[in-house]
């Protein structure tokens, strides 16, 4: 009833599980999975609504923000780049940064940017 497969303990059997529509992930999770998975997030969107991660990537990577500050070399070799927008940039009930995915391009220009959040318009970053 959740989506979980799981194989019998010892038998050297993976477990399969699919989540949000996710891409099918083997277990133990890689590097290269929690990738993919976050390649899921569209441009302005917050990976935690679209990744799974404390399901799926936590017990192995730790917490989605400080996973996408230490890998952020890796990830932007990848395509992926994340942004912490801290609370009061943007319309928000929460204290807590949120996270967003942006355009990978180094020039990105603060104020494009701020005004591509503002309109929900990742073209206009």
């Amino acid at each position: 009833a959740d989506g979980t497969r799981h194989g019998r303990d010892g038998e050297g059997e993976e477990a399969m599980q699919t989540i949000n529509h996710s891409p099918a992930i083997q277990f133990p999770v890689t590097l290269d999975h929690a990738i993919e998975a976050l390649r899921a997030c569209p441009l302005l969107g917050n990976p935690a609504d679209y990744v799974p991660w404390a399901a799926l990537f936590a017990s192995e990577f730790g917490l989605l923000s400080d996973f996408l500050e230490q890998k952020a070399g890796v990830l932007k070799e990848a395509g992926l780049r994340f942004l912490a927008v801290a609370p009061g940039s943007l319309a928000s009930a929460s204290l807590l940064p949120t996270l967003l995915r942006v355009p990978v391009r180094l020039d990105t220009n603060t104020t494009k940017l701020q005004a591509a959040i503002a309109a929900g318009d990742a073209n206009l970053a």
